[in-house]
């Protein structure tokens, strides 16, 4: 046996409550009748209801009590397999690790602001797979696509500026990265949600967005950052503040939102682009926008399914309560 909703159980220690309850108003009541002398009546059996009855009324009461919290327990016993099926698209989201990501124009950072609309995009889905993609000069899959979005935070809250090595900003590489990530024979119900600066050192990142296009795949981008750009901080072995990033002029190094790269990809394959200028909700946006589109139905997974028993414990309560109130409280 288990219980879909276990606190429900703590209700029965308030049974000893109501036990002791009935014990004090049965003093009190015989405590009235002795002032009155009717104690040896009622002893007798010849004011008020009989003594088997005021007992019966009680049991009956707390019987019908312990039933019902049963039976908001919710019981469950006996299962039986079932094929689960899913309606939602394919998600990978591609996640800017870099340096430049460590900026603090978006606070509390570009990263940390990243991950935080990340998290709150995974609460709004439902069906859908999501993989994460993690890159800074070369991409790498993280997390596969899976239905465990708790998994995937975990892998989520880990992702920094250390879980790529090589320096840079590859975004071409991630949309790369990304692509192979998804059924290779599924032309249809793929997205890639890109999350960076802009920034781009390395590739050629339109390219790969063209190639990803006929592949079915739709890319929506995220620029995370200010026009105005900020200092890029570098960081210690233990992940504390050092110094701020200079070029090789000795010049400090400035990371700015690069918003036409990240139109030009999104454009090239028919997404959306938006920015996270001060924060926002503009991954939410983009969870509406996903959840207009057409969407595919596969079977997920085998899932047991346990069968409710609450009804064999609601049934006795009610009966027990109807039987409660039927009986007479005084003598007719």
């Amino acid at each position: 046996m288990r219980f879909l909703t276990p606190d429900a159980l703590y209700l029965l220690f308030a049974l000893p409550v109501v036990i002791f309850g009935m014990l004090l108003a049965d003093r009190r009541a015989h405590r009235i009748a002795a002032l009155f002398g009717e104690d040896r009546l009622v002893a007798a059996g010849r004011l008020g209801p009989p003594r088997w009855v005021t007992r019966t009324r009680k049991v009956l009461f707390v019987a019908a009590l312990g039933f019902l919290c049963f039976a908001l327990g919710r019981p469950q016993w006996g299962e039986r397999i079932e094929d689960v099926k899913r309606k939602g698209l394919d998600i990978i989201i591609a996640l800017d690790v870099s340096a430049s990501m460590d900026a603090t124009d978006i606070k509390p950072s570009r990263l940390e602001a990243a991950r935080g609309e990340i998290s709150a995009f995974l609460d709004l889905l439902d069906g859908d797979r999501v993989g994460l993609v993690c890159f800074a000069g070369e991409a790498a899959l993280i997390c596969p696509l899976t239905l465990d979005y708790s998994a995937l935070k975990i892998f989520l809250d880990t992702a920094d500026s250390a879980t790529v090595s090589r320096p840079g900003t590859a975004i071409g590489s991630a949309i790369d990265t990304a692509a192979k990530g998804f059924d290779q024979k599924e032309k249809r119900y793929k997205v890639v949600v890109l999350l960076t600066d802009g920034e781009n050192h390395v590739d050629d990142p339109t390219g790969s967005a063209r190639k990803a296009r006929e592949q079915g795949i739709a890319i929506f981008t995220i620029g995370i950052g200010t026009p105005n750009g900020e200092l890029v901080p570098v960081k210690d072995a233990q992940g504390s503040f050092k110094e701020y990033k200079k070029d090789e002029n000795g010049e400090f190094v400035k990371s700015r939102l690069d918003v036409e790269t990240l139109q030009q990809i999104a454009a090239a394959t028919d997404g959306k682009f938006f920015a996270i200028t001060t924060g926002g909700d503009e991954l939410r946006r983009i969870a509406e926008e996903i959840a207009s589109m057409d969407k595919k139905e596969v079977s997920a997974r085998l899932q047991t399914v346990y069968e409710e028993r609450f009804q064999w414990f609601l049934l006795p309560a009610l009966a027990l309560f109807l039987i409660w109130g039927v009986v007479p409280e005084v003598r007719r």
